[in-house]
């Protein structure tokens, strides 16, 4: 029989009083001792259920009644901060309801379910900040689950504010005013949508966080722009065309600068294609052509991109499949490339395809033909590829659909593209060595920084031998990659043969280089993992000259087969 209505209410009564001061200390104590708010009504639950007298037989009916008044009240709260009122009516009469069933199943069940929604109600209102259901989580908290922390609100970005401001009413008790934080305190989003509480204020980052994922902010028009103004961008092209007719041993000192500047492979990455791409115009182009496509970009009115690799083929460059056919005075184009830098922003395209079969070309590298011509994106889709680093400067897929390129705008003769483009393959692979080599000097040179200012057991850490260890075999293996870098820049200007000595610089530079990058943020520890020490961007952009333009097994076979006249191995 179930008991009378006046000592339900009563039990009730001092049950919800007797509950809530003993879930608003728990709350206190959690705030006090830093313990996330999300353990309280999971400790606490587990602690009432345990301590109530009852059999081991009731155990399963208590949890399972609390779970149900929990949702049931998780309901009307949510219901009553923000929606219909006559929806939490009926959801706390069902609570009741539930609450009598489970006390007549088994009494001590019946007053921990009690607690258990009172401490649910309890932690609800607290989360939301006293009030309102303003922003963040807001208080519109559907509680129905004992372990799960509950989803933001409608009015909020989703993720559970911890210890933060609640809604519009100004943050939750817990969190210091913004007056009272200390002078160096960072600046951290509320929890909720207006509330200005927070977590404890902690030291100023040494620098600006980037922007997050290793910036996203567009193509550093301002920086390419400066370089043009500047005439660095026309660093290897001759005067007579209006550059600074120097080497690509002066352009990989430029890259090296621009990497170690701290801009990596972001800025340097933006005016690559500009440096080296062109550089088969320079050797094979006709004057007529030379003059018309040279300026603009030396000058910064036209940018390029260079599209050589295909999804299919990746680095067996003789099986591209992209075909150029010939039709009067014009070659129609259609085929697919990858991985193609800069597109989304470029005016030109530097493109390599078959115009012979190569079933019917007299060896391989034969019936690859080079263009020079407008990007013109009626006929060429440019879709970008999401990546892990380097996100200021695109990378793309392009799909090329009857696209039309003027005879005048073929390089050279037909055919002989192949021949041509390895003028723009080894400065590359040069100028890529020089900046993974300016970036792993900007890790170093970081590491070293931090390493003298850290004091951990009163003392520097960098006096420790196991941090000394590493950065100076960093600093030799940079020295001894940019030697090889310098070599091979030397050979490529003086006109001698550096197919070796460019993919050798390159495999030695991009190892030094992220294994510099990787020893910076073992340095800094946990905080090589915060954006703001900028180590953990230069991780993730090492990664590039480290896979391309061409791996470190293929440079490996190459020098096997080139250089010690071992058989090919593929």
């Amino acid at each position: 029989m179930l008991p009378d209505t006046p000592s339900l209410l009563r039990r009730t009564l001092a049950t919800s009083v007797g509950g809530g001061l003993a879930i608003s200390a728990m709350v206190g104590l959690a705030a006090w001792s830093g313990m996330p708010l999300e353990a309280v009504p999971f400790t606490t639950s587990i602690v009432l259920v345990m301590a109530a007298p009852q059999s081991p037989q009731a155990q399963p009916r208590n949890i399972l009644g609390g779970h149900i008044l929990s949702a049931l009240a998780g309901l009307g709260v949510w219901t009553l901060f923000g929606t219909n009122p006559w929806t939490a009516g009926i959801a706390v009469a069902l609570a009741i309801a539930a609450m009598q069933v489970t006390r007549t199943l088994h009494p001590p069940a019946g007053i921990n379910a009690l607690l258990f929604v009172t401490m649910k109600l309890t932690w609800a209102f607290v989360r939301g900040g006293g009030g309102g259901g303003g922003g963040g989580g807001g208080g519109r908290l559907l509680v129905f689950s004992l372990l799960a922390p509950p989803p933001g609100g409608p009015g909020g970005g989703g993720a559970p504010p911890r210890r933060a401001g609640g809604g519009g009413g100004g943050g939750g008790w817990w969190g210091a005013p913004p007056k009272h934080r200390g002078a160096g305190s960072v600046a951290r989003p509320p929890g909720g949508g207006g509330g200005g509480g927070g977590p404890p204020a902690r030291p100023a980052p040494r620098a600006a966080p980037p922007p997050r994922g290793g910036g996203g902010g567009g193509p550093p028009a301002d920086f390419h722009r400066a370089l043009a103004e500047a005439g660095w961008l026309g660093i290897c092209v001759p005067e007579d065309y209006g550059g600074a007719g120097l080497g690509v041993t002066e352009a990989a000192i430029m890259m090296r600068t621009i990497a170690e500047s701290g801009a990596g492979m972001a800025g340097a990455s933006a005016v690559h294609i500009n440096v080296f791409g062109l550089n088969p115009v320079v050797v094979f182009a006709s004057e007529a052509q030379k003059r018309r496509m040279l300026p603009p970009m030396v000058q910064g009115r036209e940018k390029a991109c260079f599209a050589v690799t295909e999804p299919s083929t990746g680095l067996d460059t003789t099986r591209l499949k992209t075909r150029a056919v010939r039709k009067g005075d014009r070659y129609v184009v259609n085929g697919t490339k990858v991985w193609i830098s800069t597109a989304q922003v470029a005016d030109k395209i530097l493109l390599l395809a078959r115009t012979t079969p190569r079933e019917q070309a007299a060896r391989p590298t034969e019936g690859l033909s080079l263009f020079y011509t407008d990007l013109d994106r009626r006929a060429v889709t440019v879709r970008e590829i999401a990546k892990m680093g380097r996100k200021a400067v695109d990378s793309n897929e392009l799909f090329i659909a009857d696209f039309e390129i003027p005879v005048e705008d073929r390089i050279g003769e037909e055919g002989r593209g192949f021949e041509y483009i390895l003028h723009g393959m080894n400065p590359e692979r040069i100028l890529i060595a020089a900046e993974a080599i300016g970036l792993g000097k900007a890790a170093l040179a970081r590491a070293t920084a931090y390493a003298k200012e850290r004091v951990v057991f009163d003392r520097p850490i960098g006096q420790n031998q196991a941090i000394q260890h590493p950065l100076a075999r960093n600093w030799m293996e940079l020295e001894a990659a940019w030697l090889m870098t310098l070599s091979a820049a030397w050979r490529y200007d003086r006109g001698l043969a550096c197919g070796a000595a460019a993919n050798t610089a390159k495999y030695l530079a991009g190892e030094a280089g992220f294994e510099a990058c990787q020893q910076a943020v073992m340095t800094h520890g946990g905080f090589g993992y915060a954006s703001e020490f900028h180590v953990e961007r230069y991780l993730r952009e090492v990664m590039i000259p480290r896979i391309a333009p061409v791996s470190r097994e293929m440079i490996l076979c190459f020098i096997a087969e080139k250089v010690l006249g071992l058989p090919r191995s593929y």
